[in-house]
């Protein structure tokens, strides 16, 4: 109850109808991320995330989760809500870079890049949202890959760029100077 309502409103309440009800509103929050968790199938494939840390590769080649005690409760729902919104956000803004930027950069979609390129060895398992689910049958890894850029300097060279989104909390962006090492495998 307290998280969420920190999150809200930065201070407790003194009306005991409010905290009744941010705690149902946490509640109901946690357990439908819970049902929605319980639903989810486990890859056994090897992932970019795991990459730093052979305990959690080894359960995923098991099909098991790393831990299920790990509860998460509203606040960290709300987290991970918002870095799924930004990842739409800025990928619908590339979306419109090649007209903004007179052809300089283009957001291309994977699919389509991987059959251009006449890359084998990857397969396109689905689409959520612009994103694209991906699978290397050579290293069984299983990824999501959150686009690819195309850009094209002012001699009309070429190069692409795989684009990895990652969000952070605007205090760490703002000191941001280059990516967290933890990141370099992805």
């Amino acid at each position: 109850m307290r998280n969420l309502h920190r999150l809200i409103s930065g201070a407790r309440t003194e009306t005991p109808v409010a905290d009744i009800f941010l705690h149902d509103l946490e509640k109901i929050i946690a357990e439908s991320e819970h049902d929605s968790r319980q639903k989810k199938v486990i890859s056994t494939h090897y992932k970019p995330s795991a990459l730093n840390c052979l305990r959690q590769m080894f359960y995923y080649k098991r099909g098991e989760e790393v831990d299920k005690t790990q509860t998460r409760d509203a606040a960290m729902i709300g987290i991970l809500q918002s870095g799924t919104d930004r990842h739409a956000r800025l990928q619908d803004a590339m979306l419109k870079m090649k007209k903004l930027t007179g052809g300089r950069w283009e957001y291309i979609d994977v699919a389509e890049y991987l059959k251009e390129k006449k890359i084998k060895d990857v397969v396109v398992k689905g689409k959520n949202g612009i994103e694209t689910k991906c699978y290397n049958s050579t290293y069984d890894l299983s990824f999501q890959c959150d686009g690819i850029l195309k850009y094209t300097d002012a001699k009309g060279n070429v190069k692409y760029f795989i684009l990895e989104i990652k969000t952070e909390n605007s205090r760490k962006f703002y000191v941001r100077r280059k990516h967290e090492e933890k990141h370099e495998n992805q």
